[in-house]
Formats: C-alpha cells, structure tokens, sequence
C-alpha cells in the first residue's frame, strides 16, 4: 500500500514511479523541474531532490529540500525514503538508517522503504562481544578485522613438499 498526497494526480506518481525505478534521474528531474515552478507535492519535491544529490551530488540542498517537504508532509513515507537514499549517496549509512527507520513508524510496511533498507546489508557483530561496540580496542580490531579481509585471498597450496617446486 503506496501513501498518496492529498493533490498528487495518480498519473504524476506513476509516471514519476516509472522513471525512479528506471533510475532514469535526469529525465525524472527534467519532469520535476517544471512542476517545482508550481505548487508541487511534497513527494515529487522529495523526488526532485533525490535526483540533484544523484546527478549534480549536491547532497546539502538536496537533503535541505527533503526535510523542507518532511515540514510540509511528515506522513508520507516516499520522502523519508528519498532522504534515506540521499543519505546513502552521500555515504552516510547511520543517517540513511535512522531516517528510514522513522519512515517504517509512518507506515510500517512501505515496501520501498524496506528495500532500501535491505540494501544497507548486515552489520558484523563487535569483535569483542562483551565490550561496547564504541569501545576502542572493537573499533581497531574492527578495522585490522576489515583490513585483512580485503587484501587476503586464500589460494590452495600447490607446492610440492618434497621439491618445493610450484605445480
């Protein structure tokens, strides 16, 4: 079930679905551009804004025109599901979460919503599980911990014990 702003006509949203799921920004922000001249919806302003952070990477104004149709909208989850991607654009995964996360108290089965939130993936637990995660020695064996998982690959040994020669 998709929350629908009280002056939003059902062909804007579709039409605006359709070029978001696409990921077709620069023709979606063409479309917006026009109706911001109007009185636009808060959602299309959310959208509008979602593309500005995607194709110009202007994540400040961006998330300042989310938060000014959250002011206008606080009900409808499209804008905190927008805000949340500007957030992950910007590469601030606890703010996305957090955004997303008062999104769910909206309407708290909004389907987009809980996709994006399935895109932020599982977080690994501390590395030493009965100290906080903020503590310092977690945060460092986190980061060696991470470090070595990326630049070590595991490749068979194909050496010959006796000879030592590669096979």
């Amino acid at each position: 079930m998709r929350y629908n702003y009280k002056g939003a006509s059902m062909q804007h949203a579709a039409n605006s679905a359709t070029l978001m799921k696409q990921g077709d920004y620069e023709a979606l922000k063409e479309k917006l551009e026009g109706e911001l001249r109007c009185d636009i919806d808060p959602g299309a302003m959310s959208s509008y804004a979602l593309c500005e952070a995607a194709i110009e990477k202007d994540f400040e104004s961006a998330r300042k025109l989310c938060y000014q149709a959250l002011k206008r909208d606080r009900e409808n989850p499209e804008i905190y599901n927008n805000l949340g991607k500007i957030f992950l654009l910007s590469g601030e995964r606890g703010s996305a979460f957090k955004i997303l996360s008062k999104g769910l108290k909206v309407m708290p089965e909004d389907t987009e919503i809980l996709r994006t939130i399935s895109t932020l993936g599982v977080r690994r637990p501390p590395s030493i599980g009965f100290l906080s995660r903020k503590s310092s020695m977690n945060k460092v064996l986190g980061q060696i911990t991470a470090y070595l998982k990326q630049d070590v690959k595991f490749k068979p040994d194909t050496t010959d014990p006796e000879t030592g020669n590669a096979h």
